[in-house]
């Protein structure tokens, strides 16, 4: 069987409430990936709250479609960049890649369960 185009597209509200099942309490600024079919199989971005806080939802069978994860990390980090605050990030202890992910995403742990996000320097 033919696995299913998954495409990258801006997150939308109902994406969230689907996804995590209710609205987030900031306004965000992130991306979802979605099936040919509209079902929502990941989001992400960052929360406006103070501090900021990224977070991301990732179901299958986007976990194991390696090309898409990796095209959606170059917009996190692009999205990541934009920002001239840290971003912090918490791991979710029932993902069990996430204390992995986040490094390679470019977070830095900083300690047990906080990682954060460096703005770039200006020069």
């Amino acid at each position: 069987m033919k696995s299913k185009k998954l495409l990258i597209v801006p997150l939308h509200r109902d994406h969230i409430i689907d996804t995590h099942g209710a609205p987030l309490p900031y306004s965000v600024k992130g991306m979802s990936v979605v099936d040919e079919s509209g079902n929502v199989v990941g989001i992400g971005g960052v929360m406006l709250s103070s501090p900021l806080q990224c977070f991301s939802i990732i179901r299958q069978p986007l976990k194991d479609d390696k090309r898409t994860l990796v095209r959606v990390t170059r917009l996190m980090r692009k999205l990541l960049n934009t920002f001239e605050s840290p971003v912090y990030a918490f791991p979710d202890k029932k993902e069990p890649t996430a204390m992995e992910f986040l490094p390679y995403v470019g977070f830095q742990q900083i300690d047990d369960e906080v990682f954060i996000w460096q703005p770039p320097r200006k020069e």
